[in-house]
């Protein structure tokens, strides 16, 4: 009778927490526009921000997203592009070509700045070649402006990720392919300056899907994404900001594909401050549905009955969101997806 009773608190605790956080999707009005080679997303709580360049005009494009009234807004034509002297620069408008496939955004987080500068990597083809970094200055989101700051130490590729760190005030970055390899590398603002670190010691390479979240003193968690093809997981490791070191974690136990995500959501919400939502992104429309969640406290990943009703995939780059107390993901794929490849979806109802 004990035996019976034990196996049935421990079937109740394992029911709890398989199903621990499920909430439900709500689909949103459309983005504008569908998914792009170079592409990439990020919420500021009040606003996402969408940066890509057409797959068929090669046009660079910012959009915003107003979660208040959940409209979006092109602000390309506003952007004042100022690579030498903004003072003396006045030219609106993105140049042609400025992002590509691993192109990464992130969003300076200090208190008394009001979220006014958002941090970019260009992207890169699958041979690299590309190296261009830049910060984008919203203080006014009718008159952005764009600078391009100090290259990055190695080429760029679609297994890029990039990550403010509110601790040191520094920027961390994952740049690198398949092809090309991978490296780490941190930035400076106040000097201009890259260095490059230690790169996880049993990862081969970077691939589409690859992300970093930073949990302050914590340190900076980091998916390899999908660099290891038919693998039926991504590694998963911890960067100590202290000992600057990486330990290695419990796999994501799925390959997180291109437009595969990874959210932290606890600067927003205090009671998700130990969670982490990857977001599965995939090659083919039958890919990129499925949700999990990270616990820093026990180190394991768990599977969310949550399938993304909009599959997201195809093209890289993160599109995951918090922005009207809420997550978002943006579908950004080719428009024969389901859903044409522009839906917008909310994720409502997890605690």
């Amino acid at each position: 009778m004990k035996r019976l009773l034990l196996c049935m608190i421990l079937l109740s605790f394992v029911l709890s927490v398989v199903t621990e956080g499920i909430g439900f999707w709500r689909r949103l009005d459309p983005v504008p526009v569908t998914g792009a080679p170079g592409q990439a997303i990020v919420g500021t709580g009040d606003n996402l921000f969408l940066i890509r360049t057409d797959a068929e005009t090669n046009a660079s494009e910012f959009w915003s997203y107003d979660g208040a009234d959940r409209s979006w807004t092109n602000r390309s034509e506003d952007v004042i592009v100022g690579f030498d002297d903004v003072d003396n620069n006045d030219r609106r408008g993105l140049p042609v070509s400025l992002f590509f496939p691993g192109t990464a955004i992130v969003r300076e987080t200090e208190e008394d700045d009001d979220e006014d500068l958002l941090y970019i990597l260009s992207g890169g083809t699958d041979d690299g070649e590309q190296r261009a970094f830049y910060r984008m200055d919203i203080r006014n989101l009718n008159r952005p402006v764009l600078e391009r700051l100090a290259d990055t130490p190695n080429d760029q590729g679609e297994g890029n990720a990039l990550v403010w760190d509110p601790f040191g005030k520094r920027l961390y970055a994952l740049l690198g392919n398949e092809r090309i390899g991978g490296h780490f590398v941190r930035y400076d603002p106040r000097f201009d300056r890259w260095e490059s670190l230690s790169f996880p010691e049993d990862w081969d390479c970077l691939g589409p899907g690859a992300g970093m979240v930073s949990l302050g003193q914590f340190g900076i968690y980091a998916l390899e994404g999908d660099c290891r093809r038919n693998s039926d997981e991504s590694q998963f490791a911890v960067y100590d900001l202290f000992r600057s070191r990486w330990t290695n974690l419990n796999s994501l136990p799925a390959s997180n594909g291109p437009g595969g995500s990874l959210l932290s959501i606890g600067e927003f919400d205090t009671s998700q401050d130990t969670f982490l939502y990857a977001f599965n992104g995939g090659i083919n429309s039958d890919e990129g549905q499925a949700v999990f969640r990270y616990n820093i406290d026990n180190s394991f990943w768990i599977p969310l009955d949550l399938e993304q009703i909009c599959p997201v995939g195809f093209y890289s780059g993160n599109r995951a969101g918090y922005v009207d107390g809420a997550i978002h993901v943006y579908q950004g794929a080719s428009g024969d997806y389901p859903c044409r490849g522009d839906g917008l979806l909310q994720l409502l109802g997890v605690n």
